[in-house]
């Protein structure tokens, strides 16, 4: 929750800048005219969205097959629920970064979501799990969050 919200005041503060950008930018002439909590509220929004946006491309483009790879991570890391969703946070050549989050039980049983990074490499018989670190997760007493925050 607390990298939601510093996620959310840097894209504010982010979204700020631009807007004084477009002001200093516009004729004198069409000042008066001007609504600057317009473009503060269109460039908050394009802010928040545009990794969500770019790691969604990245998943459509890379992200195929990818599942198997993450079995070997939810055995090895003692996950009693199955994977929600993953994407695709970078690449380089047949390596991949990704953050995977699965259904679990935080240790009274409650469900929760634990989140992992995962780092994936391609090889002949598709996608193994080089790597991972658990970034959020109750049960295994981790409170990180991702950029931007998944869970």
């Amino acid at each position: 929750m607390i990298g939601a919200i510093i996620y959310g005041l840097a894209c504010f503060a982010v979204a700020v800048v631009i807007t004084i950008i477009a002001a200093l930018f516009k004729p004198i002439k069409k000042k008066d005219d001007a609504k600057s909590w317009r473009v503060l509220l269109v460039a908050f929004i394009v802010t928040i969205l545009a990794p969500y946006g770019y790691y969604e491309v990245l998943t459509l483009l890379k992200g195929a097959d990818m599942d198997v790879a993450y079995e070997d991570v939810l055995v090895d890391a003692d996950v009693a629920g199955d994977i929600v969703y993953y994407k695709v946070v970078g690449t380089k050549g047949d390596t991949a970064k990704t953050i995977l989050v699965a259904d679990d039980k935080d240790e009274g049983g409650f469900p929760e979501r634990a989140v992992f990074t995962v780092e994936l490499k391609q090889g002949a018989k598709g996608w193994t799990a080089e790597s991972y670190e658990v970034v959020n997760s109750f049960a295994r007493q981790k409170d990180g969050f991702t950029f931007p925050p998944y869970w």
